[in-house]
């Protein structure tokens, strides 16, 4: 390892003494010179991509896109992204790079690609916090027909919202970019929110560029905006935002944790709904037949020391799923076709996740439990 020059190293295969020190030296002398990314075979690792260095880095998320592009191409079967992390370790920056090269490496016609980046910024002022946390899992789909070799649309889901931090989620400092003073009173938004960073323009323009009519887009505006007295335990507050009596809300929903369920529950239904609007808008031309090239961004589990609710185990299974995957690909079916081909090499232990996997997905396991107390409480 002495006197190897890490900087050169664009691939952890590369290193000439392979063991966990090494690995880890060579990753962060690479992330403090502005080489965020390393590669590790078919893996890109990134440490901090959020940090953009002065110079595109080799190599980059671009080249993981435009392999995946040309697999698809080639093969005209689907394809996917799978990132795996901590939170804060920049999935949902890197989900965002990857959609955008995946995008601007195709063709697509007259407007599709601006409404599926308008989309994407969307999707992740609903699913983030104003910290970039994450709070449930994305997954982008970009639909590609082979034949053509270009866009034809793109589809997006949720799945596991965690609405603990209600207040804190970034739609609601959007929702004030732009508007004026008797626009922010008729939605009941205080003055001075912190601004939102990142996102161009204001959200009901965002709406209105993805071809949301005025009608449509003031009820949702005022029922996204709705949401946020109820987050404070303030019923009176939304009553006249969604057209309801204010005593007769508030009778049904008296207390502080009752109105802060049903602000979760709104929220949550209103994020799915945007999420069925904007994929009807992004549907493909009837009669092509196109192929899925899927980012995943899964939330990288509980924080903070906070009781973990059924969402975030749930979320944690899965990432724990595709990590188990990830180990076989790389571990397990590599060693296998080493064998098989009768290549002589020193056998690698690989720690696997199986008996947690067990663990949870059992009979009265860990998940059973979680979700019949949260199902109780219901």
């Amino acid at each position: 390892m002495e006197g190897q020059d890490f900087v050169r190293v664009r691939d952890l295969c590369a290193l000439s003494d392979l063991s966990d020190s090494s690995i880890l030296a060579c990753l962060e002398e690479r992330a403090r010179r502005d080489c965020p990314y390393t590669s590790a075979g078919h893996v890109l690792v990134s440490v901090r991509p959020w940090l953009q260095p002065s110079s595109q880095p080799d190599p980059h998320p671009t080249q993981v896109a435009e392999r995946a592009v040309r697999r698809l191409l080639a093969s005209q079967e689907d394809q996917s992204i799978v990132l795996l992390g901590s939170r804060g370790s920049g999935k949902t920056h890197l989900a965002r790079e990857l959609l955008r090269s995946i995008v601007g490496t195709l063709p697509a016609s007259q407007g599709t690609r601006e409404k599926i980046t308008a989309a994407a910024l969307l999707i992740n002022a609903f699913s983030q916090t104003r910290d970039h946390q994450s709070q449930c899992i994305t997954t982008a789909t970009v639909l590609v027909d082979p034949q053509l070799g270009e866009v034809g649309g793109c589809h997006f889901s949720m799945l596991l919202l965690d609405c603990r931090q209600l207040e804190g989620f970034r739609v609601f400092s959007w929702l004030q970019a732009g508007l004026a003073p008797a626009q922010r009173a008729a939605l009941g938004l205080e003055e001075g929110s912190p601004p939102l960073r990142g996102e161009p323009g204001s959200l009901d323009g965002t709406l209105r560029a993805l071809g949301m009519d005025e009608r449509l887009r003031h009820s949702f505006l005022r029922t996204l905006a709705a949401v946020l007295p109820l987050a404070r335990g303030e019923p009176s507050g939304c009553a006249e935002l969604l057209g309801l009596q204010g005593e007769g809300l508030a009778g049904v929903v008296g207390s502080p944790a009752e109105c802060r369920r049903v602000g979760s529950w709104l929220y949550a239904h209103l994020f799915r709904w945007i999420v069925k609007w904007v994929n009807t808008g992004l549907q493909p031309p009837a009669g092509s037949q196109c192929c899925a090239l899927a980012v995943v961004d899964p939330v990288g589990g509980v924080q903070d020391g906070q009781p973990a609710p059924p969402e975030a185990l749930l979320t944690s299974y899965a990432t724990e799923g595709l990590l188990n995957v990830y180990c076989q690909r790389v571990f397990e079916w590599e060693q296998d076709q080493y064998l098989q081909e009768g290549v002589e090499w020193e056998a690698v232990e690989v720690e696997c996740n199986h008996s947690l996997l067990q663990a949870l997905q059992e009979s009265g396991g860990v998940l059973e439990a979680a979700c019949s107390a949260h199902s109780r409480d219901v």
